[in-house]
């Protein structure tokens, strides 16, 4: 764990002391929580726990402010990729609670179980500064008063959207649904969504939702989530013609690197001289997704994915390191190059 989960954890359950093992297992010391007060991620345990304590949305967009300012800090004390989009996500996960939770507050309790899941980046729990984040409401199939659900789910997805905004977010949901896809549906219409997807596969559709396969569940009942990440799973193996397609159009990326190795970037346009960063990072994260989903692999973290592809054998020690040199590299350069427009006012991926 991370220096300050370990410390959040310890808050929440209590505990002053734990035992600290090497990795044979063997005991080498205590660590006591006020040990972890000193550490530079304890600011973010403190951020996290401020945002629990927040009591309207007025308070919920002033403490959210405070996320950039102290992820710049983070980055510019030399902390890696991995632990950076971690804070993030626990950070931004707990403002999604907060949020849902203050309008449950104004709008009554849920007519049945459901829960909200966030896509992409932040699906796969690496998100960056950037504010976009995009969700969608998973209802379970138990509901018999529709009506009610329909009210209920509308109402929540207005004031979601209207609070996660005043905290400094772009919401939206997952890009690439059907034009008349609502933020709220069944858990049934998701499978039968995703099994038009997988059954029947169209190559230039599939570079407008592969993102959507990187998906978590935020709030609610995991256990429609997992239900959703099974049926998937499930239609990846059915339909072998799948994978092999989203595998194609990752290959026929074009990398901007020049005939002398040297990298390309715009002559022209709302940014010359520059490569857009996040394109060179995902061809890496759209072919360990599809290996992922061809074996059956659970997790949607992309160091996750690499380092079970790897346990499961299907990629060796050789591309296990470079994988994870080259995600680890491009994601700390694309950090640090927003951490430094933020500074300007305007956050980024466009390097030159």
């Amino acid at each position: 764990r991370l220096v300050f989960e370990t410390a959040l954890l310890m808050q929440d359950k209590s505990i002053q002391h734990l035992a600290a093992i090497n990795g044979s297992g063997l005991f080498q010391g205590v660590i006591a929580s006020n040990d972890l007060l000193k550490i530079q991620g304890y600011s973010a345990v403190s951020l996290v726990q401020a945002l629990q304590r927040t009591q309207t949305i007025q308070e919920l967009g002033a403490r959210s402010q405070k996320l950039p300012s102290l992820v710049k800090a983070i980055a510019d004390s030399g902390a890696h990729a991995k632990s950076i989009t971690r804070i993030i996500a626990t950070i931004s996960d707990t403002i999604i609670e907060k949020a849902i939770n203050l309008a449950c507050s104004e709008i009554g309790t849920a007519p049945t179980d459901y829960c909200v899941v966030t896509f992409s980046s932040h699906g796969r729990e690496e998100p960056t500064l950037l504010p976009q984040l995009e969700l969608a409401i998973l209802i379970s199939d138990q509901e018999e008063n529709q009506i009610n659900s329909d009210s209920f789910f509308q109402a929540l997805t207005k004031k979601l959207q209207t609070y996660l905004a005043e905290a400094g977010y772009q919401v939206t949901t997952a890009a690439g649904l059907p034009q008349n896809w609502h933020w709220h549906q069944s858990i049934s219409q998701w499978q039968e969504l995703m099994s038009e997807w997988i059954g029947s596969p169209h190559p230039k559709k599939l570079q407008t939702i592969d993102h959507v396969f990187d998906f978590r569940c935020v709030y609610g009942d995991n256990n429609i989530c997992s239900q959703l990440r099974n049926h998937i799973l499930n239609g990846a193996r059915k339909h072998q013609n799948f994978v092999p397609l989203l595998i194609e159009n990752t290959t026929s990326f074009k990398a901007p690197i020049g005939l002398f190795g040297n990298i390309v970037t715009k002559s022209s346009g709302d940014h010359p001289e520059t490569f857009n960063i996040n394109n060179a990072i995902l061809p890496l994260v759209n072919i360990v997704r599809a290996l992922a989903l061809q074996n059956g692999i659970q997790a949607t973290n992309t160091l996750e994915r690499i380092q079970e592809l790897h346990e499961h054998r299907l990629i060796n020690e050789h591309d296990l390191h470079e994988f994870q040199t080259i995600y680890n590299f491009l994601m700390q350069l694309r950090l640090q190059h927003q951490a430094e427009r933020r500074d300007l006012g305007e956050i980024d991926d466009f390097i030159n």
